[in-house]
C-alpha cells in the first residue's frame, strides 16, 4: 500500500453527507474565494443495503460536477442482502484532482437509488 506524503496544510478540508433510505445524496464542497481552485484529494463514497437488493442491469453512477475530466464513479449493481455496504475509497494524494473553474463549488452526486442509503466523505484543500 502507498502512503503519500501531504504538506501540512493539505486537505484541511472536508464534508460528508449522509443521505436517508432510497434518497439522492449530495455533497457540496463550499466555493473557495476569487482566483482558488479546489484540490480533491480523498474521496469515499458508501452504499449501504437498508433492504435487499436485486441485480440491475446498468451500473449506479455517483457523477461529479466542477472536476478534471468529469469522473463518474461505479458502484455495485448486484443483489446485495439487507446490511451489505459496499465501500469505494479513492486516495487521489498530492496535488490532487483539481477543480475545473476557479471560485466554483464541486459536487459529487450519488442517485436516488431504492433501499440504499448512501454517505459520502470528501477531503480537499483550497489554492491557486
Amino acid at each position: 500500500m502507498q502512503v503519500d506524503i501531504l504538506p501540512i496544510n493539505a486537505a484541511n478540508n472536508g464534508g460528508t453527507v449522509t443521505a436517508a433510505i432510497s434518497t439522492a445524496a449530495t455533497l457540496t464542497l463550499t466555493a473557495p474565494g476569487a482566483g482558488l481552485f479546489i484540490y480533491l484529494t480523498h474521496l469515499e463514497i458508501t452504499m449501504f443495503a437498508g433492504a435487499a437488493l436485486t441485480a440491475a442491469a446498468t451500473p449506479v453512477l455517483v457523477t461529479t460536477t466542477n472536476l478534471t475530466g468529469s469522473p463518474v464513479f461505479s458502484m455495485n449493481a448486484a443483489a446485495m442482502a439487507q446490511g451489505t455496504v459496499e465501500e469505494r475509497i479513492y486516495p487521489f494524494g498530492w496535488p490532487g484532482i483539481k477543480a475545473t473553474a476557479a471560485a466554483t463549488a464541486v459536487t459529487i452526486v450519488a442517485p436516488l437509488t431504492t433501499s440504499v442509503i448512501w454517505r459520502i466523505t470528501a477531503f480537499y484543500y483550497v489554492a491557486p
